[in-house]
């Protein structure tokens, strides 16, 4: 059963994907992108500089084994989720503690037919909820990190093989404001995690030129921002 939903939900994916340009009309970014394992689907964009940082080591550490994207998704995944507290939870482990809740809520609701109406369902994990993927983040917030950043790292060690049978790579915007997201997913189950770009160069979008307000070779930040299901 889970094997057929995976089949269903990666034809589902592949649906949105478009062939890369012939080698005489691609873009030299395009080509950078290709090479780096990502995808190219309906709403692909390939920005220069998320793509150089995807490129190059991190020149900051001894052991450069990894790229600077690498270590600016990890570094947004691992930001405080509430910083002005006392609380140590980031925000990856937020969101899949915030993730859990929902997938338990939802996994009870379609297998009980006598499960009561939404209004009246309590809030919270259900204790006997196992999800096929996801650990369930238990602990103190140090252990609830710890669990986040697990499934963190084996997700961006997926990426940097650059191969896209293992790992679903793609950067693409989505409505209404053009928001531009790269999405990683594991290639086996379809699980994966999203982040936000922020670019730093932004124009006014007029009428007349149609242009997009964002100018997506410029310099950026990363925001985390959730966990995905197949």
């Amino acid at each position: 059963m889970a094997l057929l939903a995976t089949q269903q939900a990666l034809k589902a994916l592949t649906s949105f994907q478009i062939a890369w340009s012939l080698d005489e009309s691609a873009t030299r970014q395009e080509n950078i992108a290709r090479a780096q394992g990502f995808r190219r689907t309906t709403a692909s964009v390939f920005p220069a500089q998320v793509l150089a940082d995807n490129a190059e080591l991190d020149t900051h550490t001894l052991k450069q084994t990894h790229t600077r994207l690498y270590k600016r998704l990890n570094a947004a995944f691992d930001q405080l989720a509430a910083p002005t507290s006392a609380s140590r939870l980031s925000v990856g482990a937020r969101a899949l503690c915030k993730h859990y809740e929902r997938q338990s809520t939802f996994f009870t609701n379609i297998n009980d037919n006598n499960s009561p109406p939404k209004e009246k369902r309590e809030r919270g994990v259900n204790n006997n909820f196992v999800h096929p993927f996801w650990t369930k983040p238990s602990g103190n917030e140090d252990a609830k990190n710890a669990i986040a950043r697990t499934h963190l790292i084996h997700l961006l060690d997926l990426m940097q093989t650059r191969d896209p049978e293992l790992c679903w790579m793609n950067i693409h915007q989505i409505h209404p404001n053009d928001t531009t997201i790269i999405e990683l997913r594991n290639m086996k189950t379809l699980h994966g995690m999203r982040w936000t770009i922020l670019f730093d160069n932004e124009r006014d979008k007029t009428v007349e030129d149609n242009e997009s307000a964002i100018d997506i070779n410029s310099d950026y930040k990363i925001e985390f921002r959730g966990f995905l299901e197949p």
